[in-house]
């Protein structure tokens, strides 16, 4: 009798690991398919794009400044791409080819390397670039800036844009954002403040959020979320539409010091707002607010943690996204109620 238990035992135990199996095969199945999907229609665009932008195969009959133009259509696609490995063979080419590599070729070659943080070649074709004779340009200045921002490197970006401003080119948004980040970066607080004054009382100056973010991340890094939530509202008040990294910001703040009420009250004035709604934003707050704190309802939540970033959602993904977001807050707030009261009860108790 024991034996005939103990070998059904085995066989239930078995079947269960099979059932198991058989489910995890086809989600990895599944999950395999979509990857698949996703990536033929990604190699379908890029194709697409390459033929609008690709140098004709033969370039004999073509003007050397026409296959200037063309070889930096490609060259800007492979930008695109953040392919530094194709854009680098292709800039070779054009120097064996005889095809001028002009300012525009050594600006994206300067950016593309940027992108990449392969810095040390980035400098190098900026050196190039002023040794043949062309004048850097703006964008690639202002990649260089940013570069050393990013190495917390002041007094190298401060000789960079002194730099630039004797060459007569004039700063922009993106530069005095790389200027406040590199000086978020290693904690001067008064002079991060100084180059975000002074960009504001620049005259002609588009604004853009860039800046009160690098600010806004720099209080929310360190805790003060009075602060940041004081920039951020900075930003409507100049007439500045905050972007999804001004709201990742946020919640990375209000996630810090767990102010989770916050949080939602924030993110209702994003849903009231006309802001359409992206993977970036929704991965933010489930990662920095739902997450943590364990106010994940629905599992499927999670997945708006990964996938396209930056790319609107669709109506339906967007409807069934606020669906969760309300129970995930209803938990919430049903959580926050039990404490309160455990709390009053416990003050009453400790009164008697």
């Amino acid at each position: 009798m024991l034996k005939i238990l103990f070998t059904r035992s085995r066989l239930q135990k078995k079947n269960t690991k099979m059932h198991k199996l058989f489910f995890c095969t086809q989600t990895v199945n599944k999950n395999i398919e979509n990857q698949i999907s996703d990536k033929q229609n990604e190699t379908h665009l890029k194709e697409q794009h390459e033929k609008d932008v690709q140098p004709p195969v033969s370039l004999e009959d073509t003007p050397l400044e026409d296959q200037t133009d063309l070889y930096n259509k490609q060259l800007s696609f492979y930008r695109y791409q953040n392919n530094w490995r194709k854009a680098k063979v292709l800039f070779a080419q054009m120097g064996s080819k005889g095809i001028l590599r002009d300012d525009k070729a050594y600006t994206l070659m300067i950016e593309i390397m940027r992108n990449k943080r392969r810095y040390i070649d980035a400098f190098q074709y900026f050196k190039e670039m002023k040794s043949v004779g062309f004048k850097p340009t703006q964008n690639a200045f202002a990649s260089i800036i940013d570069i050393f921002s990013r190495e917390s490197r002041i007094p190298k970006m401060l000789e960079f844009v002194e730099e630039m401003k004797q060459t007569g080119i004039p700063m922009t948004t993106s530069i005095y954002s790389s200027m406040i980040r590199g000086y978020a970066q290693v904690s001067e607080v008064d002079n991060m403040l100084s180059i975000f004054k002074q960009m504001k009382e620049t005259e002609g100056l588009v604004l853009q959020p860039e800046p009160y973010n690098a600010i806004m991340h720099f209080y929310a890094t360190t805790g003060d979320v009075d602060k940041m939530v004081q920039y951020f509202d900075e930003m409507a008040k100049d007439g500045v539409i905050p972007n999804d990294a001004s709201w990742a910001t946020l919640f990375l703040g209000f996630g810090h010091l767990r102010k989770i009420e916050t949080a939602f009250d924030y993110y209702h004035r994003y849903i009231q707002s006309d802001a359409t709604p992206t993977i970036l934003f929704t991965s933010s707050f489930v990662s920095k607010i739902l997450v943590p704190n364990d106010l994940i309802v629905e599992p499927r939540l999670e997945d708006f943690m990964y996938g396209r970033r930056r790319k609107p959602l669709t109506s339906n993904e967007y409807e069934k996204f606020k669906l969760w977001v309300s129970l995930s807050e209803e938990k919430m707030r049903k959580v926050l109620e039990k404490l309160r009261s455990e709390w009053n009860s416990l003050e009453a108790s400790l009164k008697q």
